[in-house]
């Protein structure tokens, strides 16, 4: 049986014997092959919280992650749980929260990290004797396949303070592959 000049698909020749069932199992069998070739699910993963972490007064601390509500491309990793880890070369949208007990003490501050370094803008909250959840700024930002981004959280009350990690007000981040 002869095929097409661009994609290689099975095409009888009229000389060929008809034999149309195994013909078109072979031609579908083929055009499957191409089209599973073209659907790919961009690289997303979205983490959350299950366990409080303590934050040390006054220090930059990134936020470990062990819940993976979906990672389309292991993006995240129990060995590295801070990180979203860029698998794919381009723009990336990151977006996320960190959900603090309440103390009405100092400031609440929320930044992402690229590669351990500050990136962007980060976020301050006053004090709140209530959990708050201080929403990290969203960015649009460009890494290279292998550069990582964390969820960075810091405050000022003095002592450590937790984050909260009860099922309705989790710590969470999450990136998303939007472009080359």
């Amino acid at each position: 049986m002869a095929t097409t000049p661009i994609y290689h698909w099975p095409s009888p020749e009229l000389t060929d014997k008809p034999d149309g069932p195994a013909q078109i199992k072979a031609l579908a069998l083929a055009i499957e092959g191409t089209v599973s070739g073209l659907i790919v699910k961009p690289p997303f993963v979205q983490v959350e919280q299950s366990i409080a972490q303590s934050i040390a007064t006054s220090t930059i601390t990134p936020l470990n992650f062990d819940i993976e509500n979906y990672d389309s491309s292991n993006m995240h990793s129990a060995a590295n749980p801070s990180r979203l880890t860029a698998t794919k070369t381009g723009y990336y949208r990151l977006t996320g929260l960190v959900s603090f007990t309440g103390n009405t003490a100092g400031i609440r501050g929320i930044s992402w990290g690229i590669d351990g370094a500050f990136f962007g803008n980060g976020t301050a909250y006053p004090p709140n004797a209530n959990t708050l959840g201080v929403p990290a700024p969203d960015l649009i930002v460009f890494m290279n396949a292998g550069q990582y981004a964390e969820l960075r959280a810091y405050h000022t009350v003095g002592s450590a303070l937790l984050t909260v990690a009860l099922a309705n007000s989790r710590s969470y981040a999450s990136a998303q592959f939007l472009t080359d």
